[in-house]
């Protein structure tokens, strides 16, 4: 993709800015995982809460997220000295009626979800109850025009990267949870630099602005997996471009895998599904 200079005002000081930002919370929803010792011990921790977003295929909803996101999980898990106590779809930027999250079962994430380490994705089909409960929140899902091509580089004024920062997760499963998202204004790159190279099989990359946004975030680690957004000159129509994975913070350069090889993927899977099953996707995941 070629590089795009900034134009016109500056993404962060755009009077529609916090419209998008309103748009892009519809689609955006963040896995909680809470965990603790396998002795019993009391230990709690505030919770994983990784960055992701809600995208369909032919009708099918699918949570994506970054691969990497399901390695941490193990590491902190330290060998089996841990366990997953409870997972939650964190749904709230949708603006709906509820706050309490949908639970959601870490055993099933990991039956059926898709992923792969050198694409650096991570897709998990939703049940159909998920999505109903979703749908009630206000949630819905990026569906194949904002995704299935990518625009021009000239249709482009500017790219927001969505996500919630590690450092911005707070609380205890019943207790509340303080969570923030934060978007992040970002300039395609033709070429990432070479002291900032993807180590990824494909990659869109993209400088941040060295402005860091209103929420003061200090690190934007838990932003993986969040959504790279590109927004149209006219301000209306947006496209999401590819899946957040890397970050070198030195040069504030990003790498995203492009959404649309991901969900391709994730086609692929619902039809091994399919014929696992000897049903239709619907029926396997209800």
């Amino acid at each position: 993709m070629a590089e795009t200079e900034p134009q016109g005002r500056q993404p962060m000081q755009c009077a529609d800015t916090d419209r998008l930002h309103a748009e892009f919370g519809k689609h955006f929803v963040s896995l909680l995982a809470w965990d603790e010792p396998t002795t019993g011990d009391s230990d709690l921790r505030d919770p994983m809460a990784l960055s992701g977003f809600i995208a369909s295929v032919k009708g099918l909803w699918f949570w994506v997220s970054a691969g990497h996101l399901l390695r941490a999980i193990d590491e902190r898990l330290d060998g089996g000295r841990r366990r997953i106590t409870r997972t939650m779809f964190f749904d709230r930027w949708a603006g709906g009626p509820f706050t309490r999250g949908i639970p959601i079962d870490f055993a099933e994430i990991r039956r059926f979800a898709e992923s792969c380490e050198r694409l650096d994705y991570f897709v998990l089909p939703l049940r159909q109850n998920t999505v109903d409960l979703l749908q009630a929140n206000g949630v819905s899902p990026l569906d194949e025009p904002r995704w299935l091509e990518l625009p021009d580089p000239n249709e482009i004024e500017y790219c927001f990267l969505e996500g919630t920062p590690y450092e911005k997760a707070r609380g205890l499963p019943n207790r509340g949870v303080t969570l923030a998202r934060a978007s992040l204004p970002a300039r395609l790159l033709s070429v990432a630099p070479n002291d900032a190279a993807s180590t990824l099989a494909v990659s869109i990359d993209a400088e941040l602005s060295e402005t860091i946004g209103p929420e003061q975030i200090a690190n934007i680690k838990g932003m993986s997996g969040g959504p790279l957004f590109a927004v149209a000159h006219d301000r209306q129509r947006y496209w999401v471009l590819g899946i957040q994975s890397g970050w070198h913070e030195t040069q504030r350069v990003i790498h995203a895998t492009p959404l649309c090889i991901v969900l391709a993927a994730a086609d692929i899977a619902i039809r091994v599904l399919i014929e696992e099953h000897r049903g239709s996707a619907e029926q396997v995941l209800r």
